[in-house]
């Protein structure tokens, strides 16, 4: 809410300010769910830099918010399939992993999920998974698909996965306790949704979850 106030105070155009500037209050639209608000921005910086991957990957979610599943899925596919799958720095040997294209096959991957089709965001996700078995965001993505198909053995054994390794990711700590919830794991929950509370305060996915639980 702070953001969006001060942006909309500012004296100065909004063609006038940076790019990266202009995607964080489209997410602060989003989270005051001004899915509108943030389309009208992003739109003002892809005409400012049209082929910012910042800017395209925001749209999708902002799209997504609005239900426009269409161009969600249009242009989450597009950018999955434009980016290179490694990178190599010219006269070099060495040939490393492109990130963005992982994050670019992550949010189609999001985006079919948050669509309702669930099957093609799993294939998607285990498919990349056999490809980046480190990747804990990807594996929290594949719990997200899992819990909301009526997996939750699969659910739960992944998220597991994610928190032994990483114990204080929040998306996964706050996925993890809706699977519990779903699987009726009740005596972990109650001290999670306190650890978190205090640990996150103002954090809207924190309060969703608390009104779950509650």
């Amino acid at each position: 809410a702070a953001a969006v106030t001060a942006f909309e105070s500012l004296p100065t155009a909004p063609e006038a300010l940076p790019v990266y500037v202009l995607v964080a209050v489209s997410d602060a639209y989003r989270e005051q769910h001004r899915p509108r608000d943030s389309l009208r921005v992003l739109e003002i910086a892809a005409a400012t830099s049209p082929i910012e991957l910042e800017v395209e990957l925001a749209l999708v979610y902002t799209y997504l918010d609005l239900e426009d599943f269409a161009d969600a899925f249009a242009l989450a596919d597009r950018l999955s399939s434009g980016l290179p799958i490694t990178n190599s720095t010219f006269g070099s040997a060495v040939v490393k992993g492109n990130e963005d294209r992982m994050r670019a096959e992550l949010t189609a991957g999001v985006a079919y999920a948050y669509g309702d089709q669930l099957e093609a965001a799993q294939t998607r996700f285990e498919g990349l998974l056999k490809e980046a078995p480190g990747n804990l965001e990807l594996r929290h993505e594949l719990a997200n698909v899992y819990r909301w198909r009526g997996w939750l053995d699969r659910s739960l054994f992944e998220y597991r996965q994610v928190l032994t390794i990483d114990p204080e990711l929040l998306a996964a700590r706050i996925g993890y306790a809706y699977a519990q919830i779903d699987a009726r794991e009740y005596s972990e929950v109650d001290a999670t949704v306190t650890d978190l509370e205090k640990a996150h305060e103002r954090e809207p996915a924190v309060d969703r979850l608390a009104e779950e639980w509650q």
